[in-house]
C-alpha cells in the first residue's frame, strides 16, 4: 500500500539492497493505499511519481477519497521530495457513478519531457470519473556566474555564464521583498 521505486543501470539487474534498490516514495503514514503509481524521467534526468493517495481521506469516508501526489527525485531514486498535491479537490469515490467496479478506473499517466511534467488521472469530483491533465513547468536552477556588465540610461545590460547548460533556454525572475518572483 506504499509506494516503492527500485532503479536498474542496465534493465536487466535489480539490486536487492544499495543503490537503485526499492525505496519507499511516499513519506505519509503507513498503510494508506496508495494506488497505481506512474514514474516519468524529465529530460535533465529527474524522476517523477504520482499516484492516487488516500492521505487525505476523512475517517468518516472509510478511506474513501483520494488525490494526486507529485514527487521527484534528483539522486536516480535514492531519496524523493514530496512536490505536494496536484489535484485541487478531492474526490470521494464512494458517490461517482460509473458502470465498471471500482469506479475508479485506472486512469493516471505521467508523461515528461524537457520543460514540462504532465501529470493525467481520473477525477470523479463532478461525480463522473473524468480524466483531468496539469502540465507542470519544471525548472532547474543553476549555477551562474556574472560575466559582464553594461550600464546605460534607462537599460542594463547582464550577460551570465553557465557552462553546464550551454545552448539552453532560461528565463529570468526577479524578487523584491516578500513579494514572491515575478518574470522579467
Amino acid at each position: 500500500r506504499d509506494i516503492f521505486v527500485a532503479s536498474s543501470a542496465n534493465g536487466s539487474t535489480w539490486p536487492a539492497s544499495g543503490i537503485g534498490a526499492p525505496v519507499r516514495v511516499n513519506e505519509d503514514s503507513p498503510w494508506y493505499d496508495n494506488w497505481l503509481p506512474e514514474v516519468a524521467v524529465t529530460g535533465d534526468s529527474h524522476l517523477y511519481c504520482t499516484w492516487f493517495d488516500f492521505r487525505d481521506s476523512s475517517p468518516a469516508k472509510c478511506g474513501g477519497e483520494s488525490n494526486l501526489y507529485l514527487y521527484r527525485s534528483d539522486d536516480a531514486g535514492v531519496t524523493w521530495l514530496n512536490r505536494g498535491r496536484i489535484t485541487d479537490a478531492t474526490t470521494n469515490w464512494t458517490l461517482v457513478q460509473s458502470n465498471v467496479a471500482p469506479n475508479q478506473g485506472d486512469y493516471v499517466c505521467l508523461f515528461a519531457n524537457g520543460t514540462n511534467i504532465i501529470p493525467c488521472w481520473g477525477d470523479g469530483r463532478d461525480g463522473n470519473p473524468n480524466v483531468y491533465v496539469a502540465p507542470i513547468l519544471v525548472t532547474t536552477p543553476t549555477l551562474a556566474s556574472l560575466a559582464t556588465s553594461r550600464v546605460e540610461a534607462g537599460s542594463v545590460e547582464l550577460d551570465w555564464l553557465a557552462t553546464e547548460y550551454a545552448g539552453q533556454d532560461a528565463s529570468l525572475e526577479r524578487s523584491e521583498g516578500a513579494s514572491g518572483w515575478s518574470a522579467i
